[in-house]
């Protein structure tokens, strides 16, 4: 799996290219979570980007003021981004300090997660929030034109994408967090059809 990741961004990077998680940045100034994320007033200023790829959106929140950390899978990503605070790590299992977080963003990382580590996924994030910190992401539903195998697929690049529904993600994030606010998101795609994908903004409970 890293081998894929690392390719993907290697290619980009050679033939020029944006990559699909990227348009949203380049189209619309910043991603629609994020826009959401900025409403809320308590959200702190020390924030993290899980699966941050090349850093576009650090970079956008660096420039609201923020002090931002990320990791990416990619040691060629990170490499790619060009800042000091990205790290090569797995989402799952970051070597940042507990509690150190105001608020962490993933935006499309969640739904390359296998379902078989989503809980671990989500106990890493509360472990990095500081209480009542929040969460943002956004990720693929049912209803992306792309979701042909029901639930799961394997993309063009080799990766695992789920495709979840609003009940799945509520059931999956309800038992740590409050959610705040769901916002329906469609994502730019590199083909003829755009994404359709789910934003959650949740807060600890404890």
């Amino acid at each position: 799996m890293l081998r894929v990741w690392n390719n993907v961004y290697a290619d980009a990077k050679e033939n020029g290219t944006a990559l699909a998680w990227e348009l949203e940045n380049i189209e619309r100034g910043k991603p629609t979570i994020i826009k959401h994320l900025l409403r809320y007033l308590d959200v702190g200023r020390i924030g993290l980007e899980l699966a941050c790829g090349r850093g576009q959106n650090i970079k956008y929140l660096i420039n609201k003021g923020k002090e931002m950390y990320g990791s990416d899978i990619s040691s060629v990503a990170v490499a790619q981004s060009g800042l000091k605070n990205v790290i090569c790590a797995e989402s799952t299992d970051t070597p940042f300090e507990t509690g150190f977080f105001d608020f962490i963003i993933d935006i499309g990382g969640f739904h390359h997660i296998e379902r078989k580590n989503r809980s671990k996924y989500i106990t890493e994030v509360c472990r990095l929030l500081k209480t009542h910190g929040y969460f943002a992401f956004s990720c693929f539903d049912t209803l992306d034109p792309y979701n042909t195998a029901n639930k799961w697929a394997v993309s063009k690049y080799g990766l695992y994408v789920n495709f979840s529904t609003l009940a799945e993600l509520r059931t999956l994030f309800e038992k740590k967090f409050k959610i705040k606010e769901v916002i329906k998101i469609t994502w730019p795609s590199t083909k003829n059809r755009d994404h359709s994908a789910i934003g959650m903004i949740c807060q600890t409970k404890s």
